[in-house]
């Protein structure tokens, strides 16, 4: 388990990123950024997390499709969820 500080919240372009407080920064350091813009009359979101340092590779490899299958479980329950507060 990680912790994460909060580094970025910017309400002009509507993004916002944390910084993970791994016990060792100098082997992987992770850093992961959401977005929210208004395309075509709807929301376009966007996550991104960026891996850093000699074990980056190792993380993609082995954590890789899990975290892949965890970003987009969370903007489809945020989709929902936006959804079901807009339509109550």
């Amino acid at each position: 388990m990680s912790r994460e500080n909060i580094t970025t919240i910017d309400y002009i372009i509507n993004r916002f990123s944390w910084q993970s407080t791994i016990p060792s920064p100098s082997l992987i350091n992770a850093t992961r950024w959401s977005a929210l813009s208004v395309v075509g009359g709807g929301t376009y979101y966007e996550s991104r997390e960026v891996f850093d340092g000699p074990l980056a590779e190792t993380v993609k490899e082995l954590y890789g499709v899990g975290l892949q299958e965890g970003y987009v479980a969370q903007g489809v329950a945020m989709k929902e969820r936006a959804e079901g507060m807009v339509l109550k």
